[in-house]
């Protein structure tokens, strides 16, 4: 990638994400640390694209905020192959993924096509992209060059949305009701 193309891909950052094996561990030490408070769901997945096949996939999910950046913990249910068992096997964890939506600078419309076009031009190759509704969500794997998986998404209201509730709730956190459970069908 051309360090113009770089600059490009890889900006508009508003998300870190970490894979971790057992979710109310990892938000408890965040918690303890003042991050919080935290949403988490659940996503049962029958069949995504993982390098070329169909698989299922279950997670549970955390979200919560640090300043701009939204903080995701993944934590895999299922034993299938995924791009978070491309970085950590089951029962090991860390840092996984930066994530950025793929908007066009100009119009605000979605520019995953372009942006995936971008990282397979470079070798960076996607290893697994999801579906929901009209909305596409890919993880490139980033690892030579970043250490770690860049995810992309397609603009969509439903992010905005997480990102504005997770925001808010920071914002106003008294450190009550730390863990909130959050129907993503409702966002």
């Amino acid at each position: 990638m051309k360090k113009a193309d770089a600059s490009r891909a890889f900006s508009m950052i508003d998300e870190n994400a970490w894979v971790v094996d057992d979710l109310q561990a990892a938000m408890e030490t965040w918690l303890a640390l003042g991050f919080g408070p935290f949403f988490v769901a659940s996503l049962d997945m029958p069949e995504v694209s993982y390098r070329g096949a169909r698989v299922p996939l279950s997670l549970k999910i955390a979200m919560a905020r640090a300043g701009e950046v939204q903080i995701e913990l993944i934590q895999q249910l299922n034993d299938g192959p995924s791009a978070y068992r491309d970085v950590y096997p089951a029962g090991r964890g860390g840092f996984h993924h930066i994530r950025r939506q793929a908007v066009n600078e100009a119009d605000g419309a979605s520019d995953y096509d372009a942006l995936a076009a971008e990282f397979a031009s470079s070798g960076i190759e996607i290893v697994m992209e999801m579906q929901f509704g009209t909305k596409r969500i890919g993880y490139a794997d980033a690892r030579s060059t970043l250490g770690c998986m860049v995810e992309f998404c397609d603009p969509s209201e439903s992010i905005e949305s997480l990102k504005r509730l997770t925001a808010d709730a920071a914002l106003s956190w008294d450190g009550s009701d730390p863990i909130r459970m959050l129907d993503l069908a409702e966002l």
